[in-house]
């Protein structure tokens, strides 16, 4: 089946979900998976546009009840994240950082009520993985009972800190991130119609994120903080053990900007394993060539992956909420400067 959906790859989920959609065999939950910003809620919003939509051939884009589920506004629809949990509870924003059993009750006795206009009530929770295991658990009991006419349409980037038996209970909808060539030719056309130079470069430095090629156009300090992360970089592998501990402070004090200057760090070493292996037609950072071929003159192979594996193992403890300091100041301490070793440094 040829998609008409409004999506950018993805192509098999498409093409599963339209003929459910068309055939009325739907499960009642979905949960799509995958790595953050690549199209996970976008998809499962025009899931449930085609599930409320009017028209002939939904989601036909048009109709009241399609503009409806975009502006979040179709009474058959609810989505909830953390700000509707905040406006649920009345509680501040401030204070919102999982979702709670209480938020779950209120929506389950919602649930039961029949649907206003559509044949179906939707529910869609963007960050399934949020949950408490107390919301989890009253939820669970949802999944296992729903009323004929709901459907769940659950996201998430961590399925491993969902309950197993919620996973079980739904029908699982595998995302992956998409070829650079897809997010490419997607920005050259409307509605962003980028430069071909600056579609490329978006495409190679989102990874296959489609949601952060999109946002890097649209909000330009993106692309700033991205300046001011490999800046950093630069000035870590100068090799003053000073500002080293420095940054390893400011870091720890910082998690969420950590974690996502690690991630920056990691494609900047891995595309110096690409140059050094003479493999450079897959490199993120397109637009530091220069700069990557140049510390590949300096740094071997083996000095590089140790660094990657470093990073990577520094990610995985912050992960596992060791103490952020010292993770982030052995990490640091580490690596090479210029070529020498870490232990040769006086």
């Amino acid at each position: 089946m040829a998609t008409k959906w409004p999506i950018i790859g993805h192509h098999h989920a498409v093409s599963l979900l339209q003929r459910e959609v068309a055939r009325g065999e739907l499960a009642h939950a979905y949960l799509f998976a995958g790595p953050p910003q690549i199209g996970k809620q976008t998809l499962s919003s025009i899931l449930a546009q085609a599930l409320l939509c009017q028209g002939d051939d939904p989601p036909c884009g048009d109709c009241d009840s399609c503009r409806r589920v975009v502006r979040r506004q179709h009474p058959d629809l609810q989505i909830l994240d953390l700000p509707a949990q905040t406006r649920l509870l009345g509680e501040k924003t401030s204070a919102q950082h999982v979702l709670k059993i209480e938020t779950i009750r209120k929506v389950q006795q919602g649930l039961f009520r029949r649907p206003l206009q559509a044949d179906h009530k939707v529910i869609l929770i963007p960050e399934a993985h949020l949950m408490t295991t107390a919301a989890a658990n009253a939820f669970l009991k949802t999944l296992e009972e729903p009323p004929p006419y709901a459907l769940l349409l659950l996201t998430t980037t961590q399925v491993e800190d969902l309950l197993p038996t919620i996973v079980s209970r739904c029908q699982v909808v595998p995302l992956h991130l998409l070829r650079i060539t897809e997010i490419e030719t997607a920005l050259q056309r409307p509605p962003w119609k980028l430069e071909a130079a600056q579609a490329r470069l978006l495409a190679h430095l989102s990874g296959g994120r489609i949601g952060w090629a999109i946002r890097a156009h649209e909000d330009s300090s993106v692309l700033e903080e991205r300046q001011e992360t490999l800046e950093t970089l630069q000035r870590v592998l100068a090799g003053d053990d000073l500002e080293r501990m420095e940054i390893a402070e400011r870091m720890a004090r910082l998690p969420d900007q950590g974690m996502e200057t690690l991630a920056a760090w990691s494609t900047w070493w891995r595309d110096l394993l690409l140059l050094q292996s003479g493999a450079d037609n897959g490199l993120t950072n397109v637009d530091r060539r220069d700069e990557l071929a140049r510390v590949a003159r300096v740094w071997d192979v083996a000095e590089t992956y140790s660094a990657l594996s470093t990073l990577q193992e520094t990610i995985s403890a912050l992960e596992h909420n060791v103490n952020a300091l010292l993770a982030w100041e052995a990490f640091l301490l580490s690596l090479s400067v210029s070529g020498q070793p870490a232990e040769s440094r006086t």
